[in-house]
């Protein structure tokens, strides 16, 4: 019978850069978030314990059953904080941490119980690809954050219900992309290299809110016309069309928001119509038309709607 010999050295390795067998690396820079100076940062977690290895005082919340917990950084604080079990973290938040960045080649499919990853306003870096095996994955939050790549063959693309890559260029991405988000219910893409019409999201029937302003995308909120879980799109500048002031079923909720009309009768069709729908799940009871052109045709519409207690602002009656 063969025999192996196993020789074991005393001592071990210092070196923050190579990966811990069953857990997660979140490196602290030691500088301040260039983003939000003023914002307190922190961390939240949820689902596993961590453990502090750097310089400075970081204070680690105690876990109280499947309750989130902060961990608090001093600005100063540096080096390599452990999220202990990758197979039972289920949140990680470093929005607005000082200089924190969570390693991406740490974050794969063993990681199966996380479902939020919010790594916006920080040093984040990596590529998309690093974290496309994370299949239970349902908001994925990298806004004003250096990571790179596109949404190729991500497994959590059917599950996502949440997606912001506001004020990052870095990600490539089609609206076409995203057409198999099936859950997605709420999509930010102000300001990001996105491209793509608002037709291609024609099959994401849950979705509920839209930003697109500064992006590269065409088309016009008419597309969701007969989509009744949408109810709030933001775009300043891109104008949209409304056919007809029955365009969108009086059964469906209003759709609310900044939404600027190509025409007087887009806009005279869009609020008759919005007249006409229903309050049902509505929140935000607001419009800004960004200087719409719009008719005395709509002059009874806007005061049903004003009764209703809507605002309805950044109008201009011909």
């Amino acid at each position: 019978m063969g025999k192996c010999l196993i020789t074991k050295l005393k001592g071990s390795s210092g070196n923050t850069n190579l990966p811990v067998l069953g857990k997660i690396r979140v490196m602290f820079t030691g500088t301040d978030n260039k983003n939000g100076q003023t914002i307190t940062g922190h961390l939240t977690l949820k689902g596993s314990t961590a453990t502090w290895k750097g310089d400075g005082t970081c204070n680690i919340g105690t876990p109280i059953g499947d309750l989130p917990y902060n961990v608090d950084p001093d600005k100063n604080a540096k080096g390599i904080l452990l999220i202990d079990s990758k197979k039972d973290i289920s949140f990680i938040s470093s929005t607005w941490g000082y200089g924190t960045k969570v390693y991406f080649s740490d974050i794969n499919k063993y990681c199966s119980s996380l479902t939020t990853l919010q790594l916006s306003n920080t040093e984040q870096d990596g590529d998309l690809s690093e974290i496309a095996d994370l299949s239970s994955l349902e908001t994925l939050d990298v806004s004003s954050s250096k990571v790179t790549g596109s949404f190729a063959n991500s497994a959590y693309l059917q599950n996502l219900k949440t997606l912001n890559i506001n004020k990052n260029n870095k990600i490539v991405c089609s609206l076409s992309d995203l057409s198999s988000c099936y859950a997605l219910t709420k999509l930010n893409i102000e300001y990001s290299s996105v491209t793509g019409d608002l037709s291609d999201l024609s099959l994401c029937a849950n979705l509920n809110s839209l930003s697109t302003e500064g992006s590269g995308i065409t088309g016009s909120i008419s597309s969701f016309a007969n989509m009744k879980s949408f109810m709030y799109y933001s775009s300043y500048s891109k104008p949209n069309t409304w056919s007809s002031s029955s365009l969108r079923p009086s059964s469906y909720p209003k759709i609310t928001g900044n939404i600027k009309f190509a025409s007087a009768s887009d806009t005279d069709n869009f609020i008759i119509n919005m007249a006409s729908c229903t309050d049902e799940g509505i929140t935000h009871k607001i419009w800004f038309f960004q200087n719409s052109h719009r008719t005395s045709a709509s002059n009874a519409a806007v005061s049903t709607l004003q009764n209703a207690g809507y605002t309805l602002a950044q109008l201009i009656t011909d």
